[in-house]
């Protein structure tokens, strides 16, 4: 005879199933550094051995002009300096780097690189040395978040105003990547019926998730760092103003991690065609903001090599 199942037992499931769908949305950081090692990780002076490495992009964007930096390749032993040397693999830029495709079921794209290698052929006899090489891998990304924000009725908007209430909204579309947005709708409401618009806080959060650097206008320099380009698609049906950083300009964030920027919205109740909202259809208005940015992340290995 079958036996039903407890409650509790698909409740439980039910939040086990949860927490691994919760990771994939995380996951998505851009550019992820799948594996870097040293092949093989002990030899002898003087011999040869390969640095691998494999990228994938992760995120909802395809990443451009992905390149490769090999550094900290050397060591130091009884006050002499000593360096590993490889031959200049992988110098080329990659212009396209794909994201995953989930209606095609497709992975992102992956790229594996392989720098040929030769350790030091003056280390001392039976000497242990310990090199730890990093590679750098740069790239440019771009993150973009849409979201919708609904008026009912005019008498749900006095209402709203009045319960000091915000509007409903809604995230409608959302770019992984290394740099999170979030657009969140804030109270209180203000109707001003003579100007026919509505006036509310939007703030616009900027959280740095992908382990790495992102930069602004590029990398190069290191007071472009910790920064990200923020503008508002002109198309947007929600007007920004009296922000705290304006758009379409660099915003830095607080100690690599994270912003959020502070703006009023405004929503003006006529149509494209000059018709006063009747206060009798829904009124949909969406804000769409787009961050662009260079971004870097590092990965270091280990090697040991003993002197012959």
């Amino acid at each position: 005879m079958s036996k039903s199942i407890p409650l509790f037992s698909l409740v439980f499931c039910l939040v086990l199933i949860s927490g691994c769908i919760g990771p994939q949305a995380t996951s998505e950081r851009g550019i992820v550094i799948e594996n870097f090692l040293s092949n093989p990780s002990e030899m002898y002076s003087g011999e040869h051995f390969d640095l691998q490495l494999m990228i994938r992009n992760t995120g909802s964007v395809d990443a451009r002009n992905v390149r490769f930096d090999l550094f900290n390749i050397g060591a130091t032993y009884a006050d002499k300096g000593l360096e590993i040397s490889c031959k200049p693999e992988c110098a080329e830029v990659i212009e396209r780097l794909l994201a995953p495709d989930p209606h095609a079921g497709t992975t992102g794209e992956s790229k594996t690189c392989i720098w040929k290698c030769s350790t030091p052929e003056d280390i001392p006899r039976n000497a242990k040395i310990t090199f730890n090489p990093n590679i750098r891998v740069f790239y440019d990304y771009e993150g973009n978040i849409v979201k919708s924000v609904t008026i009912v009725s005019e008498d749900e908007l006095k209402s709203t105003q009045v319960q000091g209430k915000p509007l409903p909204s809604e995230t409608t579309s959302l770019t992984g990547g290394p740099i999170k947005l979030g657009i969140h709708v804030r109270s209180p409401v203000k109707y001003i019926k003579d100007a026919d618009k509505v006036e509310f806080p939007i703030s616009i959060s900027i959280e740095n998730s992908g382990g790495g650097v992102p930069c602004y206008p590029s990398c190069s320099e290191p007071e472009n760092w910790d920064k990200v380009f923020l503008e508002m698609d002109p198309q947007s049906g929600i007007n920004l103003k009296d922000c705290d950083v304006g758009m379409f300009n660099e915003v830095d964030l607080w100690e690599g991690r994270e912003r959020t920027v502070v703006c009023d919205g405004e929503i003006s109740l006529f149509s494209v065609t000059g018709d006063r909202w009747g206060g009798i259809n829904i009124l949909q208005k969406t804000l769409k903001i787009k961050a662009t940015y260079e971004y870097f992340t590092d990965s270091t290995t280990s090697l040991t090599v003993t002197g012959f």
